[in-house]
């Protein structure tokens, strides 16, 4: 799973943007809140 904090770490330091951080949030949350079902409703997808 992503840690927070890693991402705000790696968000500080240049090596990861904001926008890659959120993408790369949605996607772990459609892989993994199949089995934990910890989201009743998120908004898919970003254009």
């Amino acid at each position: 799973m992503i840690s927070l904090a890693d991402l705000q770490r790696r968000i500080e330091s240049g090596e990861l943007s904001a926008d890659a951080a959120i993408t790369q949030s949605v996607e772990a949350i459609g892989v993994h809140d199949k089995t934990i079902g910890a989201f009743v409703c998120h908004a898919g997808k970003r254009s």
